[in-house]
Formats: structure tokens, sequence, C-alpha cells
């Protein structure tokens, strides 16, 4: 069946405020989606109606399983997830819901049931309190406040500050439902929450602090009255009580009101087993407080015993569902062993117990002897829920293992229906092993027996290992499921023997090689042994079954030995055959060489690996293990002397074979080869071309070459003189001589002849270069080692002292394939830092660090974006490294910041006002730096007039949400039409401050789009700056340029002609004739550039009256005043009649002292007698001091003197 409406944002599904719509559930989990405008502050109510109201056929259930309602936000993220069911509604869900902004929203109706419904929407009043308690009102301890349910269901949250061990009452009149409850969301709060339906609520407060109420009904609407009191209470709930209850006795009480909390302090015996009994209705709670005032609680259960811990003040929380008396009482109980004690248990002795209360535990002490196996038998009558109590051992010396299991001491293990649990254990050392028996559930009488099973006959480990020697049989008997028997063999080097095992356990015997590399088979029947090293070998031998077995040891068959007393020879030029018998068989052969003489000794592909040993069996030198060529060592010796070659399956210290492979055959040679070209290491120049040869895969060929601290190097490497397996596949490395400090290869380039590598020298000094071929064979090569030029700024490895400090910016850059700067920041115990990698995206670098970036710390990497932030917190004082690498090259800026204790959320300074190009992007601008938020969602949503949507730009698209510095700029995936206006959303987190603090915009912006101005006009025209090159003439009229940033980030210079350039990091400056204003899309600062016009009027009027250049914020309003007709004698006389003027003037100076303080504000000299004369003249014959000020303002003195200091504009903040 077709669904009627879908459940996104897509919906064709509408409903109206005051009207109603009708769905249907096709299938159970159906979910239908309609879309709603709503208004900001209002409380809307929806309900569901089924076949109980007329509303459809779906029909309801008692616990509101058919159906719920959610509210949708316009993005798809969820507003509201909290419906009920009505009465009102037929049992179906409804629910209030005020929304936080103006705009589009989604109501889901979710079914389980099938069925159709209709949903209805109806606006209330505008919500007197709010429904989130994060917004609740304040609720004074004896006030009232009156408020309306203006919905069903509607929510009027109150917060008060309530005392801990009072006992207090919420009394509502008027609306019937209430809800009460401790701040679940503050942190570290014990938290509850009681609902109750009804007028009166009372509540025992046992921890102080804000405590939250909420006002609502689910069936009508009205107005209500809340009051809180505090209610007399014969016994607080907290440690201030003066109830005592003690052992033996008993104590009473009260419940004044319904959750009333009493707490009686105990007076008992530290070490003593308690039960504790109450009247039916009352609920008991053990709290105990240590020395550092730390609270533990726990239930009580009255069939349980609970022990008095030593070091605690222990009380008993007594609470009661209504009104009433009650009494409590303490009695000790007995124990027949006692609380952690441990009576004597010996072997082949069996003892009576009891479990005498529930979690009761009876502890026994048994002695054991080292090898011997014991077994504990535990029997119980059946009884009750479980049918014997478990057994539990802990051990106190010797180890135990458990029947192949190895058992914590805390462990347990119980049998359902059985009376008899019997477990076995060895002890491998004298001492004591502890067993506890504990019962689940039940109380009741049990008999623990012990016996010992006697000694072992081979003991559990190498010390006590038994020694036999090769050629005999053995036999033994594994007594448990864990018995492990060690024998020991004393086997030479090089002399291959094999172990068969027989009797019961005949191939199902483990055998674990000690000395040997662990192995273990639970089925070969014949175990093959070839050691490298002549010793002692410890057999361990163990089966999951009990059983008896044999072992024979004997010397295997071998055509030849692997040590010096082999009987293999083979002479220079020729060969011999050999076969390996076994999986680790070793066979030698000695061959005489000759000092200085290189000899090439090899198998074909596919054979054994081959060593050299001198004539004491040393290991000269050895074949890595390629199955996939033939093995060949090239070696040289330096003494003429006998040597032998070996031939192995494998190299290692010793293996035990699990098979006989029966024939192994192989063949080895030996000839002379080609000698060393660079037998020993040869020093080279840089630039000069090198040229040798691998004469064998083994041959490692040596350079030395001198290095210069920081400087970048280029080794190309190429083979001239492949071997018959094609390519190149040299392996090379580059290490310091003095200090072996090996550099590893920062970019590396490889081609099927050859490869080149990119490094960088960490210190001055001499390096060794070693060339070694990988190719299976012989191989030419040549190599060149240069100075690239370049130099590395930071190195590759961490500074051990701090090299940028909270607060710093460092420039630096990747300046080649490979390069890794590593800085060192010096960090405080719980000190927060942020850390910030800007590149091209910022403008303060040419590094892309949108793609291919590692920027990584002890905490941590982040990967991409348009700014890569590190932000951590150290748990100790410390220096950390940060590490800048990557695929890409270019400079960088690194800056680190201190947000520690930072918990505010940025602040919005400029938003979306006014005017907007069409085309270019949206900027919004905060009072801090920003950073992405970790986690992106939603999107920033453009609407029309009509409330549809237009366009949309993901929150974690970087592409269409650029976060740099202070603003977050959005381009919108498609053009907006000129002249409409038009509604922006903001997501719910898109952006963090670098403390990692997000920005909630619960408010959009209105705009108006309008197109830049393109040519010169006789108007007011806004044009967009370009960061191109371009030139932009405004023409006649007051001219506005608007770029992207902020002032801070532009330089803006004089041209000398009357034009102005415009500079923005690395781009082409643009060229602005006949333009008066900057302004910046970033917020912040404009720039007045008229200042041979209204602004440079402005300027110099300040200076003339207060003998200060002006405040910013004067500087803009005083700039639209004269912008909009103001005069410049209108402005001065309102300079005149200010504060600051009379502060600094006095109220009423003689016209001589006004004309004195002008010479010095304006001309910063005193008055010469004629001119000085002249203008008391003017003032004396009738002219206002507002035309004299102004005169000496537009002085051509003045003019001249001021015009150095804003030649490049000056900065103020646009009035609005």
């Amino acid at each position: 069946m077709a669904d009627d409406y879908s459940s996104s944002t897509n919906t064709l599904g509408r409903l109206a405020v005051g009207g109603k719509i009708t769905g249907e559930f096709e299938t159970s989990s159906d979910r239908d989606w309609f879309k709603i405008r709503l208004e900001q502050g209002f409380t809307y109510y929806f309900a569901m109606t089924g076949a109980e109201k007329g509303g459809g056929t779906l029909t309801s259930t008692s616990n509101g399983s058919a159906a719920a309602l959610f509210i949708y936000d316009a993005n798809g993220y969820m507003a509201q997830g909290l419906s009920r069911i009505s009465p009102v509604t037929g049992n179906l869900p409804a629910m209030p819901f005020t929304p936080e902004r103006t705009g589009d929203y989604f109501v889901e109706a979710l079914g389980w049931n099938t069925g159709t419904y209709t949903i209805t929407a109806s606006a209330g009043p505008k919500d007197d309190y709010s429904d989130y308690y994060s917004d609740a009102t304040s609720l004074a301890l004896g006030s009232s406040k009156s408020g309306v349910i203006g919905t069903i269901n509607d929510f009027d949250w109150y917060s008060s500050i309530l005392t801990s061990g009072k006992l207090y009452e919420l009394r509502v009149t008027g609306a019937p439902d209430v809800t009460f409850g401790r701040d679940i969301y503050t942190k570290g709060g014990n938290s509850y929450t009681l609902n109750v339906t009804g007028q009166t609520l009372t509540a025992a407060v046992e921890a102080g602090g804000i405590y939250y109420a909420a006002v609502t009904s689910p069936t009508g609407t009205g107005n209500y009255t809340v009051k809180l009191t505090e209610l007399a209470d014969d016994f607080p709930s907290n440690a201030s009580t003066t109830g005592q209850l003690s052992a033996g006795g008993s104590a009473s009480g009260r419940f004044e009101a319904a959750n009333d909390i009493d707490w009686f302090k105990l007076d008992w015996a530290p070490g003593q087993v308690y039960q504790f009994s109450a009247d039916a209705g009352a609920t008991l709670v053990l709290k105990t407080i240590d020395a550092k005032g730390m609270i533990s609680e726990d239930d009580i259960d009255p069939a349980y015993g609970y022990l008095a811990a030593p070091g605690v003040t222990a009380y008993l929380a007594v609470s009661g569902s209504q009104a009433g008396a009650y009494t409590v009482s303490l009695a000790p109980v007995q124990d027949d062993v006692g609380w952690n004690k441990f009576a004597p248990l010996g072997t082949q002795q069996a003892v009576d117990g009891r479990i005498d209360y529930l979690g009761d535990s009876d502890g026994y002490t048994l002695p054991v002897l080292a090898g011997h196996t014991y077994q504990l038998t535990l029997t119980a009558p059946p009884a009750g829920q479980y049918a014997i109590p478990y057994l539990q051992l802990d051990v106190v010396n010797p180890s135990v293992q458990w029947g192949g299991i190895m058992r914590e001491i805390s462990g347990t293990f119980r049998t359902d229906n059985a009376t008899t649990i019997s477990r076995s254990f060895k002890a491998l050392e004298d001492g004591s092993v502890k067993a506890l028996v504990s019962r689940n559930g039940e109380t009741g009488q049990y008999t623990l027996t012990a016996t010992d099973l006697g000694a072992d006959d081979f003991g559990d480990s190498r010390a006590s290992a038994a020694a036999v020697t090769v050629g005999s049989t053995t036999s033994g008997r594994i007594d448990a499921d864990f018995d492990v028997d060690f024998i020991r063999y004393t086997l030479d080097a090089g002399v291959s023997y094999v172990f068969t095992t027989g009797g019961e356990l005949a191939g199902k015997l483990a055998i674990s090689g000690i000395g040997l590399p662990q192995y273990s088979s639970t089925a070969a029947i014949k175990q093959y042994v070839t050691p490298v090293v002549s010793g002692d070998y410890y057999f361990g031998l163990s089966s999951a079954t009990k059983g008896n077995y044999t072992i024979q040891s004997a010397l295997a068959a071998d055509d030849y030995a692997g040590n010096a007393s082999t009987s293999g020879k083979i002479s220079v030029g020729g060969k011999v055959e050999g076969v390996l018998e076994s999986t680790v068989d070793n066979d030698w052969f000695r061959v005489d060489l000759v000092a200085g003489k290189t000899y090439d000794i090899s198998c074909p592909a596919g054979q054994p690996q081959l060593t050299v040993h001198d004539a004491q069996g040393n290991l000269l030198v050895t074949t890595p293990q390629f199955f996939d060529a033939r093995m060949a060592i090239q070696y040289t010796p330096t003494t003429s002397a006998a040597y032998y070659i070996g031939v192995h399956s494998s190299i290692a210290s010793g293996l035990i074979a699990t098979s006989y492979s029966g024939s192994n055959p192989y063949t080895v040679a030996v000839a002379e080869g080609k000698p060393d070209d660079v037998a020993v290491p040869r020093t080279v120049a840089l630039g000069a071309e090198v040229t040798g040869n691998n004469e064998s895969e083994s041959d490692v060929d040596q350079f030395l070459v001198t290095l210069d601290k920081g400087h970048v190097y280029k080794l190309a490497l190429e083979a001239y003189e492949r071997g018959s397996y094609g390519g190149f596949y040299g392996k090379l490395t580059i290490d310091r001589v003095a200090g072996n400090t090996v550099l590893e290869s920062l970019g590396v380039t490889r081609s099927d002849s050859g490869a080149a590598y990119t490094f960088v020298a960490d210190e001055a000094g001499v390096y060794r270069i070693s060339l070694r071929s990988s190719t299976y064979s012989a191989q030419g090569y040549r190599f060149k080692v240069e100075d690239s030029g370049q130099k590395d700024d930071y190195a590759n490895t961490q500074p051990l002292t701090p090299t940028i400090a909270p607060g710093d910016k460092l420039a630096g850059a990747l300046d080649y394939q490979g390069d890794i700067d590593v800085f060192s920041i010096a960090v405080q115990a719980g000190q927060t830092m942020n850390v910030a990698l800007y590149g091209a995206a910022s403008g303060l670098g040419t590094l892309d660090t949108g793609a291919g970036l590692k920027f990584e710390s002890l905490y941590g990497g982040f990967y991409a974006g348009n700014v890569p932030h590190l932000v951590f917190t150290s748990s100790t004082d410390t220096i950390i490294p940060i590490r800048v690498s990557g695929s890409n090259l270019g400079s960088y800026v690194l800056q680190v910041t201190d947000v520690s204790g930072d918990h505010r959320s940025p602040k919005l300074v400029k938003g979306l006002a006014g005017t907007f190009f069409s085309g270019s992007d949206i900027v919004l601008a905060f009072d801090e730096a920003l950073m992405p938020a970790a986690n992106r969602y939603g999107s920033f949503v453009v609407f029309d007039a009509s409330g549809k949507v237009v366009t949309s730009a993901g929150a974690d698209n970087s592409t269409q949400v650029r976060i740099a510095d202070h603003t977050v700029s959005i381009k919108l995936p498609s053009t907006l039409p000129v002249g409409a206006g038009y509604y922006l959303s903001a997501p719910d987190s898109f952006a963090t401050d670098l403390a990692g603090n997000a920005i909630h915009l619960l408010d959009g912006f209105t705009f108006d789009v309008v197109a830049a101005a393109t040519s010169p006009g006789p108007g007011n025209d806004l044009y967009a700056g370009r960061h191109d090159g371009s030139r932009i003439d405004g023409g006649a009229g007051r001219d506005t340029v608007r770029y992207d940033g902020t002032a801070a980030t532009h330089k803006v210079k004089a041209a000398g002609d009357g034009s102005f350039t415009v500079a923005y990091g690395n781009l082409p400056a643009d060229t602005l004739v006949g333009i008066e204003r900057l302004t910046f899309t970033g917020g912040g600062d404009a720039l007045a550039l008229d200042v041979d016009g209204t602004a440079g009027m402005a300027y110099r009027l300040y200076r003339a009256a207060f003998n200060r250049a002006p405040d910013q914020v004067g500087a803009g309003y005083w700039l639209a005043q004269m912008d909009q007709g103001k005069s410049l004698r209108d402005v001065a006389q309102s300079f005149l009649a200010s504060d600051e003027f009379k502060a600094r003037y006095g109220a009423a100076p003689t016209d001589e002292q006004f004309v004195a303080s002008l010479y010095q504000n304006v001309l910063h000299r005193a008055g010469e007698s004629t001119g000085v004369d002249y203008w008391n003249g003017v003032l004396h014959g009738g002219a206002s001091r507002a035309d004299v000020l102004v005169s000496f303002s537009e002085s051509a003195e003045n003019v001249t003197a001021v015009a150095a200091i804003i030649g490049n504009g000056y900065s103020y903040t646009p009035y609005s």
C-alpha cells in the first residue's frame, strides 16, 4: 500500500494553526510528516484522535503505545520529542509546543498500530512560563506564583533552592498534575524524579541545591496557583538528626507526609553482623559517611545481614509513601564461623556448618603440601531456588589450578539441580588455601570435606623436572585435568631427536617446549627437535583428560649432523646433495676458504636457508628467507681457514616439528665470485657521480659523505645492470657515523630503473650511505648526492625545549616533499591549549590546509579544514610536540592560544542586516576567533518573504561554509534574485570558539538583496571589492566599497592622486577612485577615505574642539549626521554644548579663554597678539563661537597638520 505522506522535509502534508488534517498509518512504525508555520513565544497544542473520538479508525491503548507525536525544525532536526496520551484525545498522543523562533516546523505522527487518524493544531496564549527547566522561574520558599496552563500538556517550570534535611510541600490549586524533581542535569548531583497526579507533593531533601517543579495538565487548561512551604518534621533527613537506633533495640518515628525521610544514627559494634526490621510500608537505606565526608548507601533487605564497618559513621534512612507512625529495630545475628574469619579444615576431615542469614559466607583454612592434589566436596540438602550453595577458594600462598581453569580469588562456582559439588586442585607450594562457602538466596546446613589425593609423579615446574636420558622410555600419569609433568633432557646442538608418545594418552598429549619456542600439539605422536644450542631442554606434558602415558626419546635419522662433527664436506667450485629429514633438520658441510677472496654460496630457488659458521661453530652470515628465489650468500673471509656451511629449513633457537617430512632434498654449491668493489667504506663528494656493483644480493656497499645541519639533500639512484629478475628494488639507508642516527627518508620516488630520495641532515657531520641490492641477484648501480639549495626551517624531531608559547605566532613552511616540522609547547596540568595552523585559506600563508595535511600532537590530529585546530587539556606538566606534515608544500602560521577557563559561547557582533550583494558570500562576525565544530550538522537555510525555502548551505560542507578568524562565511549554492526580502536561519552546530564553546544563534536574519554597482554614477553607490587588481571608479556621490573580511586584514594606502589602493594578503590590490567609504562583511570598523570632504571635516573638528582624535563610535555617529545633511556649524554647536567641552573648558569660559584654547588645541601654540585680538574682536562683534570653532578647524594650518595623520583614511564604527 502506498504511503500517504512522506517522513521528511519534502512532505506534501500541510497543517495550519486552527486547522486539522487526516492521515493513515498504512503499516506499523509508519511516519507521516506535516509542515506548519509557527510564531516564536506562543504555545501551540497538537492532538491526535482516532476511533474513540471519531477522528478515524486508529484504536488506542491504555499505555500510549498506539502512536506518538514529535516536532522537527525546518532542517529536519528534532525540536521536541515528548508527547503524552490524554483522556481528551481518547488515550492518543497530545503535546504542547512553544517554538524558540518563528519559522517552519514539521509535526511527525508515528504509529505502531495501523489505521486512520486526525491531527488538530490550535494556538494558545503567549506562554507565561517556560516549557524548559533551563529557563525555570524562581519560586521562593513560602511564596506563591500564579500561572496559566494554556494548552493540554503545557509545562510551566519553577526552580527553588532547598536545604538538606528539610521536608517540603508543593501545593497547586487549579491544574491537577505536578511533576517535582531534582535537577537531573547538574554535574555530580544525585538525582531523582517524583511524578505525582494531584494537587500536593511532599518530598524530603537529603542533598541541598536547586530543584525544579513543573505544573502541567493532560486533561484541560486554566489558571492555577503554586506555593512552596516547609513542613514540620520529627527527624531531619541528614546527619544532623537527633534520632538514634541502638543494637538490640528499636526506634519509633512518624512520617509527617508522603515521601518523608527520617535518619537515625546507628549505635552498633564494628565487626558484628546485624539485621534490620521495620513496619510494613517503610523503606530502609543504610547510609555510611567516611572520614572524608563521602556518603555511601545500600538498600536494606531485612533477610540479609549487614556488617558494621569500622572507620565510618552509619545512619539508617527510613522513608514512607504515606503519612503515619512506624517502628524500626536493629538486632545482632549469630554466625557459626564469623564474618571474615576462617575456621581450620584438616585433610581427610569433614566439617558441618550453616549459612545463618542471606549473604552469610563461612571460611575455612586448609594446609597444603607442594605437589599434592586435593579435593574439596561440599554437600547440602536441596532447597528453594538454588540446589546447592556455591564453593569459592581464596589462595593465600600457593598457586592453585582448578581443573584446567585458573580461578581468581574472588571467583565462585555453582552447580544447579545438584546437592554435591566436588572440586580438585594441586598445590604448587607449601602453604594453605582458604575455602569460602556461601549460598545464594537460602540459609541452611552444609558439610565440607577435604581429601589429600597424594603427591604427583612428576613436578609441575622446571625446578622440579625429572632428568631423563635420551634413548630411554619414561612412563607417567596425568593425575588431574590441570596436571603438568615436567621432564628434562640434555640435548646437543645440531643433532636431530625424535620423541614418541604412547599409552592411553597417545595422540592426546600436549608437549610444551621450555627453552624452545612455546608450542603445543594434541595430535602428533612424533615430535622432532634439532637444537641450535646445546643444553638442557624441558618438556611439559599435559592433557585435557586423565590417563597414563609413555614418552620415548631417540636420535632421529640424519644424513649430516648440524654441527662441527658433520661428515659433510664441499669443495670450492663443487656442489653437494643432501636431505632434510624433518622441518627442523640442520645439515652442515665443511669448506676451506682463502682470506680476501669472495665466494658465492647458493641453493636453487625454493631451497632451504643457508648459513656460514666459523670453525668454532659461531654464526657469521645468514640469508633472508625468500621462498620465491634462490638462496645465496656472498662471503669474503678475512682469515684462511675451515668454515661450515649450514643448510636449514628455518633458522631459530630451536623448534618442535609436529610431522615427519620424509624427504626434502637439496643441492648446495660453492664458487668463487666477483671481488667486492667496495670492500671498505668509500668517501664521496657532493655532486659527484658514484658507480658500483652489488656482486650479490647479500653484498652491502657503504659510502661516506659530509653533510650540513638542516640542509635538504637529494640522492638519485639508478640501476644500470639489472639482474635476471629485472626492475630496481635497491635497499638504501643513511645514518650518521657519530651517534648512529638513522635518517628517515622524507620522500621517495621509485621507477623501474631506480629511485630518488629526499632527506635532511639533523646534525652536521659524516653520514654513511649503505646500499644493498634486493633483486635476488647481482646488480650495478650509480648514484649522486646533491645539496638542493633548500634549508629546513624546523627540524623533524622534537625540540627538547619549548619553541612556541601561548599567545605566539610562528611562521614556517613545508619546503619539500616529505618535510616535517616539529614544535614543542610547554603546558601545565589542567591547562587547555588551542593550536591553530593558518595557510592559504586564511591569507596568512600559501599552504593548502584543506587536503593532504597531517597536523597532530600527543592528543590527536585534525587533518582537513579551512583552519585546522588542535584543542587539548594536559593532565600533567609536560612538553608536547606539535607536528606539521603533508603532501602539499607552502608557508603557514602556527598560533598557540591558552583557552583555559573559557566557558562562554561566542557572541555575534555583526549579523546579516540591511543589504546583501547578489552572488556574494554571507558573512557573520563574532567577538572572538572561531573554529569548525567537531560535529557539524544542519544547514543555513534561506527563506523568501512567504516562508518558502529558497536555498541552503550545509554546515558540514567546507566549500559552502567557511570558518576563519572571527567570521563565518556562507557561500550559497544558488544566487538569490535581486530586490526581494529574505530570512536566514542558522543550524544548531557549526562552529565553536577556540576553547570548544559552541555558537548558538536562536534568531535568524532578515535582509534584502541588491546588485553591486559596476560603473561610475551620480548617486550614493555600493560596490563590491574584488581583490583582483580591478579599478573601481565611484564617480559623483558618496560611494562605498564593501570587502569580505575585516579592516584589520586589509592594507589601505593613498596613491597621492586622490585614489587609494586596497590589498589583501598576496592577492592583487584594487585601485579605488572616487570612493568615500570602505565597509567589511566581517564586521568591526569601517574606513573613511573622504579626508578632503566630510570625513576630513569631522576629524578636524574633533581635534579643534577636544584636542584629540575622534573615538570610532563618535566619529561614526557624526559622520552619519553630516551624511544626512547636518552642517559642520551644527556639529560644532553640539560639541560646544557637550559635557566633554564643559569639563575641559569650564561651564562659561570667557571669549579670551575660548580663543586661547583654540590656538592650543588646533594650532598647538600660543596665539600671536594680532591674531588673538582679531578673533576676540570677531566674537565681541556678535559672531558665534561655533562659527569661530569651524574657522579654526578648517584653517589652512589645521588642514595641513591633520592631512599627514589621516592621509590613508581613518577607522570609524558605522552608526545605525
